[in-house]
């Protein structure tokens, strides 16, 4: 078995590391933030369109067979949404675990061609606090995609996704627009896991609202 200690800088917030969620009625009240009379949280959003969305699933479903907690993101999510127009690719937050796929990934092992199920992984570039850039194709279709790794304190699954997605957006994206994100996360093991469209909101915190936003929070992750 593999014992993941890498020694590169993945991503930290002011050198802490991301702990993801093994208590979900503590969680409810993390995902709530009252600044200055506005609240953010997560909701849920419909694309507006979804190409290759076979595809789409199929590579999140791979790493979460391999127990991943991740989430897609990108340019490619933001056209889903009807954010913008046109997309060159996508984006996968990682965070960091005792998998050894992930020595594959971030190229511990250097293996700029590897395989993942049906996905060719092919590297195009690894710029600096380890970004690593790939074409990922399966069949006829092809896809830019940047890796990001984050630590973490202790191993995380997909049951901690929500909670890396809220992570990331608190504390690396800085512009609202760009909080969109594509998740899977477990449901009953007679069913396949549940593709999530997630986005950040704001509103003006008035007791009512309050409510009803954390009501909508409970909900996202209840359904855990």
């Amino acid at each position: 078995m593999f014992s993941f200690r890498h020694t590169s800088k993945m991503m930290l917030n002011n050198g802490k590391l991301f702990d993801g969620t093994f208590d979900y009625e503590y969680t409810d009240g993390l995902l709530e933030n009252v600044c200055a009379n506005n609240i953010s949280c997560i909701s849920e959003f419909t694309p507006v369109r979804f190409p290759s969305a076979r595809m789409i699933y199929k590579f999140l479903h791979s790493l979460f067979r391999y127990i991943l907690c991740c989430f897609l993101t990108g340019t490619y999510v933001l056209f889903t949404s009807g954010c913008l127009d046109c997309f060159d690719g996508m984006s996968v937050y990682i965070a960091m675990a005792d998998a050894p796929l992930l020595y594959y990934i971030i190229q511990k092992f250097h293996y700029p061609n590897f395989l993942l199920g049906e996905f060719t992984f092919n590297l195009v570039d690894v710029e600096e606090h380890d970004i690593l850039r790939y074409i990922v194709s399966s069949e006829d279709c092809s896809m830019p995609l940047t890796v990001l790794g984050i630590d973490t304190t202790k191993h995380c699954g997909p049951l901690s996704s929500i909670d890396l997605v809220q992570y990331v957006w608190e504390h690396f994206l800085r512009f609202s627009y760009k909080k969109h994100a594509l998740v899977l996360i477990p449901r009953d093991v007679t069913k396949l896991p549940k593709l999530l469209f997630l986005k950040y909101y704001r509103a003006k915190a008035t007791r009512r609202k309050t409510l009803q936003i954390v009501l909508i929070v409970s909900n996202v992750t209840w359904l855990l």
